[in-house]
This record gives C-alpha cells, structure tokens and sequence, in this order.
C-alpha cells in the first residue's frame, strides 16, 4: 500500500519534501552541515542550512505553487544528476539518520528514477516497523480488534507521509512499532489477566531488540523524538505497574536493552540540543496574539488539527491535497470506537494512561503555541503520541471473551471500512494531483496517462484496491485464529 502512495505522488507533492531530498542527497555524500543562517521569504523567518548537492537533486518549483493548479505540472526530474552546486535546505538541524537511510539511492541514481527510489526505501523502512508493530502486539495477547486498532494508527495522511521523502512518516511508523514494542516488554499480555501486575513471564530477546529498534529510530528521526520515545516509555510503564516492572527489570536482557535505549536518546538529546534543532523552525514574523488568546485559540483548532492528522495528504499550492472530510470524520469515530471500548475493559492503571495519551494531544499543540508563537503547528506533529490511543485501546477491547463472535464481526467490517477509506483517500490524493483543487475524490480513477512516475492512477487504483481486500482478508483471518485460542478444548469422547 505505501508503495502505491510512493508512486502516486507528483515529484516533490508531498509535505516539504523538496527541503528533505535536499537534505538526504547531502547526508549521503557526507555532507553533515547544520550552521543556520536566518532568511526572510514570504513574510516568515526561515532557517537556511548551506549544503552541497548535485544539481538535479534540487527542486525547481516554479507555477506549481499556484491557487488549484494540478500539481503534475512540476516536470519529472532530470535524467541526469549533474554537477555539485551549494544550495540551502530550512530542515538542516534536523538528526541525519533518516536522510542517510533514504539518501542512498542519491548517491547511485540520477533524480529520474533517484527521487521514486528514496521514497520507496521509505515505505519500506516503514512498513517494515508497521511489521514489527504487528508482532508485538499479537505477542501482547492482541486479537482483531488490535488489528483494528493497528489500521486506525496508520490514516491516509500518514501513508502519504511514508510513500514521501519525509521523516514524518519513518517517525510515526517507529511511534507505532515502539508503543507496541513497549506493551510487549513491560505490559504483558495487557489484554488479559496479568494486567495487574502478575509475574512476569521470560521477556523474549526479539521483543527487546524491537523495543530498542523502535525507541531509538523515533529519538533520531524528528527534533522532537526524544521526548515522544520517553512518553511512551513512561506511559507504559504506569500502565504496567510497579510490581510488573520490578519483576521485568530483574531480567538481565531487559536490563540491557534499556541501558542500550537510554544510551541512544541520551545522544539524540545531545545532538538536538547542540545544533539547536528545538528553535531552528520556519518563524512568522508576527505581530503575535496574547498567551491567553494564543491557548484559546489553539483549543479551539482542536478537531481541525485531528482531521487534518488524519486527511491531508499533499501540500503544494494553497488548496493541499485532502482526503475527503467525512472520510476523516469516520475514521476518527472508528477510532473513537475502539478506544472507548478498550477504556471500559481496561483496568484504572491503563484508563488513567489512556486519559494521560489524549490530554497530551490536546495540550501538546497549546504548549507550541506557547512556546514558538511564530511556529505554526500541523496535526502530524502529535500523531506519533495519539496513536497510542488506538493501538492500547485494541488490546484492551481484546481482553474479554464474552460475545466474541459479535466482536470478530465488527473487527471484520471495522477493518473493512478502514480500508475502504484508505482506499478513498488515495483517489481524492490522485484526483487532487492530476485535475487541480475542488474535484471529485474519484475524478482521476479512470485516468490512463502517467500522472507522476511509471504507473496510471487507474493502475494504482487496481494495486490500491487489491491491497484494500488483502487486508480484509488478513482481518477475517486473524479473527479465526482469535477464536479458535480462546476456544476450550473439546474432550475427546470414549471408544465404545
């Protein structure tokens, strides 16, 4: 699936993504550079990072940024790398591991095919944690709902961030797979009886290796990761409990991934601190409103921020690709759904933590409006702390086996139209891209022209939609093999 999004995007339509490709292409042949110059564009306060490139490898925008226009009208890149030229990046103080790990395709391709093969190393480094993810949470005591739950973690703006030259979406995938990854090592089968604080059964090599993984990459892939990967360490292990953890810190593998983790996000604290990544950000010039109307209006944009976390999927121009808005109203109520049932069967420890997840998303946005009045805040931002939510809350809906076969049916269509709405949300992505702002979600489905790069919409359509029942077919799956765990054996009869 994030292979058809890395293929449906125009070159350079995705969020900021020409900043990133330059900044990739830099940390691949080496060039580390983080110094600021602050620079005036568009009425904003820009931090400019100088870095050296190859002259393909930077984006000549042009008449694409105007009001509705078709975003396939930015030409493909050249066939040709050319020569090295110095040019700056505003995304210069940003770690450089996630530039590095997409950067290397730069480095042996021209930009035509060099830009589509760093947003596919992308997809597959996040898919490979969504991956992972899935493990852990099976290995939890997860059932469907927990898939549920793992579908709603992951909306249409997320899949374009991941199919993107963008670390937003390596960020949030290693958010997914560390909250699961966490559950795994310190919660216990949080869907079941242990939940309490029981003894602690044998924590695996392979569910520390992941914790570590996961942990660490979220630390150094965004300024702010090191302070999401202690939040999610941290809520966790209010969940599990004291008793819990005491007895899982006595388990010597356990002791050293932490040791290992904390060694990591200690380094990334140091290199976000000493480049100044926390206030090396794009700056309006102002004048700016009072705190109090500043915390005001920042409350009031609430639902917004979530409905944009949830469908928008491009930037360029002034009307940004989107899903549409009732898709994202139902994908934020499916969500809601499974974390209101896992609030009710979950224990006081996990419901005071689900509670700590959701005033964190609301207050995080207020705390950068606070701090940064300048800064403009974007739903993604939160994301890798709401999707907590979803994926506690499906663990926790798996926890009683009463009226299971009511349950696996609702995972199914849950799952369903889950993937109907992803589906949904690549169209109007397409639609946006190839016929301008105010179309149909549905417009370009048919379209047989290369929009972007190799593929027609209509052919990504097909991929799209036979992933769509791939997933339905994996949800209808794991509900089988749900029931048929909690089963009880069946007593064999005598022979007569």
């Amino acid at each position: 699936m994030l292979g058809t999004w890395a293929l449906a995007s125009a070159p350079y339509g995705v969020a900021d993504e020409p900043a990133h490709v330059v900044k990739a292409a830099a940390v691949a042949r080496g060039d580390l550079s983080t110094a600021v110059q602050w620079r005036t564009a568009l009425g904003a306060r820009v931090p400019a990072t100088v870095v050296s490139v190859p002259r393909g490898y930077v984006a000549d925008l042009g008449p694409c940024d105007a009001s509705g226009a078709p975003i396939t009208c930015q030409p493909r890149p050249g066939r040709s790398s050319g020569s090295r030229v110095h040019t700056v990046t505003y995304v210069g103080t940003y770690p450089p591991v996630f530039y590095l790990i997409v950067g290397l395709p730069s480095v042996v391709l021209p930009p035509d095919p060099g830009l589509v093969a760093m947003r596919l190393v992308a997809a597959a480094a996040a898919a490979a944690l969504v991956t992972a993810a899935w493990t852990s949470l099976t290995r939890s005591g997860g059932g469907p709902l927990a898939l549920v739950g793992l579908l709603a973690a992951w909306p249409p703006a997320a899949m374009s961030l991941a199919g993107s030259v963008n670390p937003s979406g390596l960020e949030l995938a290693a958010a997914i797979a560390a909250w699961a990854a966490a559950f795994e090592v310190f919660g216990g089968d949080v869907g079941g009886p242990t939940d309490d604080g029981a003894d602690a059964s044998p924590v695996s090599t392979a569910a520390v290796v992941r914790l570590v993984t996961a942990s660490s990459l979220l630390a150094w892939t965004r300024p702010l990761g090191p302070a999401f990967a202690l939040f999610i360490l941290g809520v966790v292990a209010f969940g599990a409990g004291r008793r819990r953890m005491l007895e899982v810190l006595r388990q010597p593998r356990v002791r050293t991934g932490l040791a290992v983790t904390a060694a990591l996000l200690g380094a990334a604290v140091v290199y976000v601190l000493a480049v100044g990544a926390p206030s090396a950000l794009i700056q309006d010039s102002g004048p700016f409103d009072p705190p109090l109307q500043r915390v005001r209006g920042s409350l009031a944009q609430t639902g917004a921020l979530w409905h944009e976390a949830v469908a928008r999927t491009g930037w360029r121009g002034t009307s940004p690709a989107r899903a549409p808005a009732w898709s994202a109203t139902l994908w934020l109520g499916l969500a809601a759904g499974i974390v209101t049932t896992g609030f009710v069967r979950s224990s006081a420890r996990w419901r005071v933590a689900l509670l700590g997840i959701l005033a964190a998303g609301f207050f995080l946005p207020v705390t950068g409006a606070l701090r940064s009045p300048g800064v403009t805040w974007q739903g993604r931002y939160a994301l890798p702390l709401l999707v907590g939510l979803p994926l506690l809350g499906g663990l926790m809906s798996d926890r009683r086996r009463s009226g299971r076969r009511v349950e696996r049916g609702a995972a199914v269509a849950a799952a369903a139209s889950l993937g109907a709405l992803g589906f949904i949300g690549l169209q109007a992505h397409q639609a946006r891209q190839s016929r301008g702002a105010d179309r149909s979600p549905f417009a370009a489905m048919t379209d047989t022209q290369v929009a972007g790069w190799w593929l027609s919409p209509r052919s990504l359509s097909i991929v799209a939609a036979l992933v769509t029942v791939a997933l339905v077919v994996a949800a209808v799956r794991t509900t089988r093999s749900s029931a048929a765990r909690s089963s009880p054996p069946q007593e064999a009869r005598p022979r007569s």
